[in-house]
């Protein structure tokens, strides 16, 4: 009997015609998007390549010059994205993609994608991810809502159980039927996702195998987050007699958890939990360069204290005297300390940041939407952890090819070293950027508190599908 209920469940869901409409608005919707985010993926990373290319031939032909000055000249390093990126950009279309690599200097990145786009386009920028979590669930809703209280309302449900169909049959048969419905458009959107993400796994750097495992996680988070929508329909269906108002709270719940409780969320972490602005941000590093802690200048007693300790270790009463650069040594020195006082600053801005993504999960507790999106940016590689990541590459590599400049400033200098000039060979020396991405076991990691939010509201909704069997003992 259950595989009747089952059975009879999924050919009315198709028989009515509501289901097949849905699913022609979601592939018309999916199909449009993915080919605007296919678009924009690989013209971005085509930009990304030459650019590269282009700032690395830049480095290299730069000509004879102090070391220190093609320190201050540069370079750029581009942030790399994962082909599942596509699917869900993320943080990456609010957060720039281009890290400046300078001396004395640790900035933030910049070149946001968003900045390109009109305003109407970022008005109506869609992703797969929001159009899978958000429309997949309207329409499970849309087609669920009566599968239990309709069939009261009708009497089928006193016949069906006059019959000998035990509750719980029906309800599992009812949960399997639905799940099946939505099952074939998940899946039809799986594929064509597929094809999408298949199409860049040729892109360089990029290990096929992880980008497998990656999306394969991306559906996994769908399947879990439709899961328990599908559950919570059904139980709601049972619970409440009048469809009507069964429809009325599941919409009512659909747009506070899909619509309302990001902003809200948002809204609440930024106003108890502030970030400062960037003049603020500035401003602090600036002064922590120049003051020590009890208010005097940095750099007088640094420099005269670093000359006496240079003149003795050398043996020498003069700085022209010296057998190596001094630029370099006091290039080093000085560096270290800019580079101690970052590292607090950006630290403490991150460990802010974190802060403000834990009381942004613990919100989610109040509806699963912003969980899974957490765990779809963290399998498409586009969240905060991976964009920290990253960022913390690009200043070591920062550090190492400044920490080389000095280096050579010291070692074929003397006296004052600045008169040193290197030319194509040494910048040819200087290696090139290299970045291991985090495997998708990684970013699984990062996302425990988001994993915990879908697990409760998953089991919650299975607690609320088990007692919902004693509300149909009578049919009434």
């Amino acid at each position: 009997m259950f595989w009747r209920v089952a059975t009879n469940e999924l050919r009315q869901q198709f028989r009515q015609g509501v289901l097949t409409l849905l699913g022609l608005l979601l592939l018309f919707l999916l199909g449009i998007t993915l080919a605007a985010r296919f678009a924009t993926f690989s013209s971005n990373e085509a930009a990304n390549r030459e650019a590269t290319h282009r700032v690395r031939e830049q480095w290299i032909s730069q000509g004879p010059k102090h070391p220190h000055s093609g320190a201050h000249f540069g370079t750029y390093v581009f942030r790399q994205s994962f082909p599942v990126e596509v699917l869900e950009p993320g943080i990456t279309s609010f957060s720039g993609q281009i890290f400046p690599l300078v001396t004395h200097q640790r900035d933030f990145p910049i070149g946001m994608p968003i900045e390109n786009k009109t305003s109407f386009t970022r008005y109506g920028e869609l992703s797969p991810g929001v159009i899978g979590l958000a429309l997949l669930s309207l329409f499970a809703v849309l087609s669920g809502y009566g599968v239990v209280a309709i069939e009261r309302q009708d009497g089928t449900l006193r016949l069906l159980l006059a019959a000998g169909v035990s509750p719980a049959t029906i309800l599992l048969g009812k949960l399997s039927g639905l799940a099946c419905a939505i099952g074939i458009l998940w899946f039809v959107k799986c594929l064509l996702e597929a094809m999408v993400v298949g199409s860049l796994a040729t892109s360089p750097g990029v290990s096929t195998a992880d980008m497998w495992l990656r999306f394969a996680g991306y559906q996994g988070v769908h399947l879990a987050y439709l899961m328990v929508w599908v559950t919570m329909i059904v139980s709601i269906s049972a619970w409440i007699k009048q469809p009507r108002v069964a429809l009325a709270v599941l919409l009512s719940f659909w747009i506070g958890n899909t619509i309302l409780l990001p902003r809200i969320a948002s809204t609440t972490v930024r106003l108890f939990l502030p970030e400062p602005s960037t003049e603020e941000f500035s401003g602090a590093i600036k002064h922590d360069i120049s003051f020590r802690p009890d208010g005097t200048e940095w750099v007088n007693g640094w420099s005269k204290q670093l000359i006496t300790d240079t003149l003795r270790h050398y043996g020498v009463q003069r700085i022209e005297d010296l057998p190596v650069g001094y630029a370099g040594i006091m290039l080093k020195s000085s560096d270290a300390h800019y580079e101690e006082i970052f590292a607090i600053h950006f630290e403490r801005l991150h460990k802010l940041h974190e802060r403000q993504q834990r009381w942004h999960h613990a919100l989610s507790f109040l509806g699963p939407w912003v969980a899974a999106r957490s765990l779809l940016e963290g399998f498409a590689g586009s969240d905060l952890a991976h964009s920290a990541r990253f960022a913390e590459a690009a200043e070591r590599y920062r550090r190492s090819f400044v920490e080389s400049t000095n280096d050579v400033a010291e070692r074929r200098g003397k006296g004052s070293g600045w008169e040193v000039e290197v030319e194509r060979e040494y910048w040819q020396s200087v290696p090139d950027f290299h970045y291991d991405p985090p495997t998708a076991t990684w970013a699984f990691a990062q996302h425990f508190v988001s994993i915990g939010v879908l697990s409760t509201w998953l089991f919650a909704v299975l607690v609320g599908f088990y007692f919902s069997r004693f509300h149909l003992q009578d049919g009434t």
